[in-house]
């Protein structure tokens, strides 16, 4: 009987020694996920919103001799958007606030015309306007060149909800 209780005990302790290994790992596999999300966030979307702004204030100053540069630009903040919404899914990292924030990103940036793939894309006078005053609001929401920007989620969330505000 004895050894019974001492064959118990040891396997209990085994069982809530393994449980904190466990729970340890799981910790540090979120912290690693999140950490992946935002560096997503930071290069695919973050700093694509930055050269954006600087082609279109590039474009505008010289005037727009290479629209498709503005339109590429749109393309890969797109891209970056849509790769963040699959690494964030597959990791779990993607809570639901989140997802709704850059789907809010993606519909405001939809509106605009996108490339096309093909070189020598041509903006209406409107278009041309509405990238101008596109240019103008992500600089006053922090993302411009020669602007200092943050890499963190925070950082990412204070200014699309500025953009889009």
């Amino acid at each position: 009987m004895k050894k019974h209780k001492r064959l118990v005990k040891f396997v209990f302790g085994i069982s809530i020694i393994g449980n904190v290994i466990f729970g340890l790992f799981l910790y540090q596999k979120n912290g690693n996920d999140q950490q992946t999300l935002e560096q997503v966030v930071f290069n695919g979307i973050q700093s694509n919103l930055v050269q954006l702004e600087g082609a279109i204030t590039y474009q505008h100053d010289h005037g727009w001799s290479n629209p498709s540069h503005v339109t590429e630009k749109l393309s890969d903040v797109m891209e970056g958007i849509g790769l963040a919404f699959e690494i964030g899914k597959r990791s779990g990292a993607l809570n639901k606030d989140k997802e709704n924030l850059l789907w809010d990103l993606h519909r405001y940036l939809i509106g605009f015309k996108a490339d096309s793939g093909y070189p020598n894309v041509t903006l209406s006078d409107d278009e041309r306007e509405d990238y101008v005053e596109l240019g103008e609001n992500l600089r006053l929401s922090g993302w411009g060149m020669n602007l200092g920007y943050g890499s963190g989620w925070l950082d990412f969330e204070q200014k699309t909800r500025k953009l889009l505000g």
